[in-house]
């Protein structure tokens, strides 16, 4: 089990050794730098292979590495962004990690603060456009940067937070 702390911290990492630079964090990028393979439902059908619809993401390991099937159905697109972000969250932390675990590894990774707070970014709606995450997510992530900037916590950030920033192209 993993403190929120911890988490937080594997995502920065996670952030820097993928090379992802940019908001919305392209979650395709990431993926092919890990080396995992993804695709729809529609496309598992007509290659033949079974997928459990029940499920809004399958991960499948075979000698090729990991392959995700995802469901394309599912709308709006932030959700099958955060989908994509949760199950990456679970192979990154391991198979016993909890899905509060999974939950708060994609919101740190597509909605990293540093970024955000540099760019002024502060409401729902800002973060849902710039992140590109559904209301009830981006509404979180609002709320937690409000008690941030209430309490001052914003200005706490460590060496990883500066160096998301400068991967990202945003200095002071």
């Amino acid at each position: 089990m993993y403190t929120l702390e911890e988490i937080r911290l594997i995502v920065l990492n996670t952030l820097l050794e993928t090379g992802v630079n940019r908001l919305p964090v392209d979650i395709g990028y990431w993926y092919k730098r890990k080396g995992w393979r993804c695709y729809t439902y529609s496309h598992a059908k007509r290659n033949g292979i079974s997928v459990d619809h029940a499920q809004r993401c399958v991960t499948v390991k075979s000698e090729e590495g990991l392959t995700v099937y995802y469901d394309d159905t599912v709308r709006p697109v932030g959700r099958i962004r955060w989908t994509l972000a949760y199950e990456g969250a679970r192979i990154v932390l391991g198979p016993d990690s909890t899905n509060r675990e999974a939950d708060y590894f994609a919101e740190q990774f597509l909605m990293p603060v540093a970024p955000l707070v540099f760019l002024g970014v502060k409401t729902a709606d800002d973060i849902m456009l710039t992140c590109q995450v559904t209301r009830d997510v981006a509404y979180r992530r609002a709320e937690d940067l409000i008690y941030r900037e209430t309490y001052g916590d914003s200005a706490g950030y460590e060496e990883l937070d500066w160096a998301v920033l400068r991967q990202f192209g945003m200095q002071k």
